[in-house]
């Protein structure tokens, strides 16, 4: 075990290496079960793994461990070692957890606000559209981000002009823009949109994309 592996397993180094069934009894009891088994079928299968568990350090904290294993072999084939890492991923799984958290709160906002957010880009078209982007906007997310034209084809042919000549003064003064139309729903239903538009630059100034939201403020 090298310095930092006894560090990340809540080991003194001072006290040598320990046993196995030392370093097994320190895994999170819900996680023995599976990791036993993954274990036993390394050994017989002689395979490369990896796997993440937790472990509970003496002291009652609880860290989120990655560990990978690759086997060893004697030039007859005979398995001699298992060798790896262990990384202490505690930190990221927090963070992927807060971000999600955070995630679903945004998503749940903009249901109830019926607001969504999106990205386009002049080079790349429609970049990013939030879940409840394509609901007020009637697409289906399972199609991905539709084309600009795909939407402008969705809005309400009176709308249309008002609408391209808004974008156009957009790209151009690469100023702030807000839009009011009405999009047509595939059953033929009529929603009132108002949406926002913010430009992005890069540090030397260059336009990058426009990022705003989009709201239904039919029934306002």
């Amino acid at each position: 075990m090298s310095e930092e592996c006894y560090r990340v397993q809540g080991f003194d180094p001072r006290d040598g290496l320990p046993r196995f069934e030392e370093l097994f009894q320190r895994i999170h009891p819900d996680d023995q079960p599976k990791l036993k088994e993954l274990i036993q079928r390394m050994v017989r299968e002689k395979i490369e793994f990896e796997t993440d568990y937790r472990l509970v350090h003496p002291d009652g904290a609880v860290a989120d461990i990655h560990t990978t294993a690759h086997p060893v072999f004697s030039p007859t084939g005979d398995l001699i070692e298992f060798m790896g890492t262990v990384i202490d991923v505690t930190d990221r799984k927090r963070a992927e957890e807060e971000l999600r958290q955070s995630e679903a709160y945004l998503a749940e906002a903009q249901k109830l606000s019926h607001t969504g957010s999106w990205a386009w880009s002049p080079d790349k078209d429609i970049r990013y559209w939030s879940e409840e982007c394509y609901r007020v906007l009637g697409f289906d997310p399972r199609d991905g981000p539709p084309r600009q034209e795909e939407l402008i084809q969705r809005i309400h042919p009176h709308d249309q002009p008002a609408f391209r000549k808004s974008a156009k003064r957009a790209r151009h003064t690469k100023l702030d823009e807000e839009w009011d139309y009405r999009i047509v729903h595939p059953d033929g239903a009529v929603r009132d949109i108002h949406s926002i538009g913010h430009p992005v630059f890069s540090p030397t100034g260059d336009l990058i994309e426009f990022m705003g939201t989009v709201i239904d403020v039919t029934e306002r």
